[in-house]
């Protein structure tokens, strides 16, 4: 065997002793080892840095008989810039000189150096080998770039290898930290469904082990209805390589089964054969719950448009008869005057119907607004009787109330008040049998006023009573609704008493066996309850009748015709504009007493026909009143701003509508 082949075996068989493993103990074995064999004071192994062009990343290093710092540095102007290009260098004596731009080499004295490119599987350079000295090297005998060429593979191999080592690792953390991060279960399984991966989330969330859950150990956790449907799924996905979708209930730690959504993909090999499914597990149990609201609300809406054209049908269709009659009944005072009040109750129905609409309409938006003043509570239930008289005489229910004598005074909106004990009179009475008792109490305990209305009625059952307060809910639920109505009274009632500060209940001991309502109201304050006791301006009755030239603009050609029947029936003067161009132009020239205005009229609506108004010399001062379908409070916000002297809202009251031409 030659001399230089010798030398080279026995080389490499001694740093076999220092590179007999992998990974960073090869690297830091192998410099170790090269400078004991080699006799030289330095030996660097370094990879390319992967971002910066030309640069190097120092792997291991060795440096006067110890470790060296891992450093990066720029290959230009250094005797391995050739190195790149995949060419062995050396350089045996006074390399510092050949290299004046290296500082490295001058400060460290070097005078020998050799290196060799650690090549990829592809011959590209990926990473150097370099050995430096402070003396002479002689290569007469022992070439060192014959070391470093044996062992340039080894050493490539293992660079690359501790790379894709390095890049799984990043791997796994990345993985490892968007397992625990996100919201989501990760799971993995094997082509036989068996979970071998889960984040630790999951065990987190059912209150058990990872190990517990893996195999098929998460069954246990899901709700027993959805077990079968979800592997049923599972297995057809498994069978026919198809995207895995399913929806079933979870038991968390806390006992509670919550709705998931579970998606997963199959990862193939080249033969196209399943390797590996990759799946993640979202919370869904609010959206499914959102969703359930809905059809909910979408169903309770169905039933409730159908109660509203029952209900709206049932006032209409008396109105629609009585009008026949007297078209076919000639002049009879008696039967036009029958037909007459059965029409006036129809209508006072039909406006009671559409006012529980826009005040549940007010109070979802936050559009009421009370006006409070210290109420009397025996006067609350007086009023709500009294507005209840007709229903409850022609019922013949017994009535009976246990009132303190000393006042109760609550912080209120009387009318508002007034409402919710009406609506829940009115529930009595109507779902109360004939010759049936009601029963109103008040008392007051810990600064709380209380208002009990008992009945003999229906009752409510178990099933309905949580959900009796709910809008649009209804006791009645037969056929025929003997009992009518919207389902809204109980629900406006609620919220009134709410807003009030206040509490409303009901209980009952079920069907049959009657009802009982509670509101509890905070009692008065000192304060005001003083200020009842204040004088109170008083209303002055009717101003004589007096004969008012009366501008009407309004658009609803039959609704104006009406009006104006109804204003000449008063002894007033009646003008008619069905246009906004046309009320403005008889306005000035007519100057009207009052002007009843339209809000809703096309081209120019009521709010510019009354600034218009209010800019002209002749109509300044003239009273401008708003009779309009529009309630709402920011509506009658708009109607003051626009210039507006009064608000009514259609359809008014012949009475209200007379006080309001006389200015009160």
């Amino acid at each position: 065997m030659p001399l230089e082949q010798e030398w080279a075996a026995e080389a490499l068989f001694r740093l076999a002793d220092w590179t007999n493993c992998t990974g960073e103990a090869y690297f830091c074995g192998l410099v170790r080892g090269l400078a004991d064999v080699l006799s030289v004071r330095w030996v660097y192994l370094s990879r390319l840095h992967p971002l910066k062009p030309g640069h190097v990343q120092v792997v291991a290093g060795w440096a006067d008989g110890g470790p060296a710092a891992n450093i990066e540095y720029d290959l230009a102007h250094t005797p391995c810039a050739e190195v790149l290009t995949g060419t062995t260098c050396f350089f045996p004596t006074g390399v510092a000189g050949l290299f004046p731009k290296d500082q490295m080499l001058s400060d460290l004295g070097v005078e020998s150096y050799a290196g060799a490119p650690l090549r990829a599987a592809d011959g590209q350079a990926q990473g150097l080998l370099v050995i430096m000295h402070d003396r002479p090297i002689d290569a007469s005998r022992h070439h060192p770039c014959t070391i470093l060429g044996l062992i340039a593979g080894r050493a490539a191999a293992e660079l690359e290898r501790s790379r894709v080592e390095a890049q799984l690792r990043e791997r796994e953390e990345q993985i490892r930290f968007l397992s625990e991060s996100t919201p989501a279960l990760l799971w993995r399984a094997t082509p036989d469904g068996r979970l071998d991966y889960l984040s630790p989330r999951a065990a987190e969330y059912c209150g058990t082990t990872i190990d517990a859950l893996l195999g098929h150990g998460y069954v246990g956790h899901m709700h027993p209805d959805d077990v079968a449907r979800k592997l049923r799924l599972w297995n057809l996905a498994r069978t026919t390589g198809q995207p895995f979708e399913a929806e079933y209930r979870l038991r968390g730690v806390d006992g509670t089964y919550r709705w998931q959504l579970t998606r997963a993909l199959p990862e193939r090999d080249v033969t196209g054969a399943i390797t590996r499914w990759y799946g993640s597990v979202v919370d869904v149990d609010d959206r499914k719950r959102a969703e359930e609201a809905l059809r909910e609300a979408d169903r309770r809406k169905d039933e409730f448009l159908a109660m509203l054209a029952h209900e709206l049908r049932n006032p209409l269709a008396p109105i629609r008869h009585s009008l026949a009659v007297q078209a076919r009944s000639g002049d009879d005072v008696t039967v036009s005057r029958e037909m007459r009040e059965t029409m006036e109750r129809q209508v006072k129905h039909l406006v009671r119907l559409v006012d529980d609409l826009l005040d549940v309409s007010r109070l979802t938006t936050g559009q009421i607004t009370l006006r409070r003043q210290p109420v009397d509570v025996r006067d609350i239930v007086g009023d709500a009787i009294e507005t209840c008289r007709e229903m409850i005489d022609a019922k013949g229910h017994s009535v009976t109330t246990d009132l303190p004598v000393d006042a109760l005074l609550v912080d209120g909106d009387r009318i508002r008040l007034v409402q919710v004990v009406t609506n829940i009179l009115n529930n009595a009475a109507k779902f109360t049998a004939d010759g049936g008792d009601v029963e109103i109490a008040a008392g007051c305990h810990d600064g709380v006023i209380d208002i009990h209305v008992r009945d003999t009625g229906v009752g409510i059952s178990e099933d309905r009573l949580p959900h009796i307060f709910d809008l649009f809910v209804q006791s009645d639920q037969s056929p025929d609704r003997a009992h009518g109505g919207l389902g809204v009274g109980l629900t406006l009632a609620r919220r009134l008493v709410d807003l009030h500060g206040g509490t409303l209940t009901a209980t009952s001991a079920g069907a049959g066996c009657g009802s009982e309502f509670r509101i509890a109201l905070p009692r008065a304050t000192a304060q005001s309850a003083t200020a009842l006791d204040a004088p109170q301006a008083t209303k002055s009755g009717h101003a004589p009748q007096t004969r008012l030239r009366v501008l009407v603009v309004d658009d609803y050609v039959d609704a104006t015709r009406a009006l104006e029947r109804l204003l000449t029936v008063m002894g007033h003067e009646v003008i008619i504009a069905n246009d906004s161009k046309s009320g403005i132009e008889l306005a000035e020239r007519v100057r009207p007493d009052v002007i009843l205005l339209d809000i809703g009229l096309p081209e120019m609506d009521g709010y510019s026909v009354a600034r218009r108004l209010r800019s002209l010399p002749a109509t300044s001062t003239t009273r401008i009143i708003a009779l309009t379908g529009y309630g709402a409070e920011r509506a009658r916000q708009n109607v003051r701003e626009a210039g507006f002297d009064l608000h009514l809202v259609k359809p008014v009251d012949a009475d209200e509508l007379e006080a309001a031409l006389c200015g009160e």
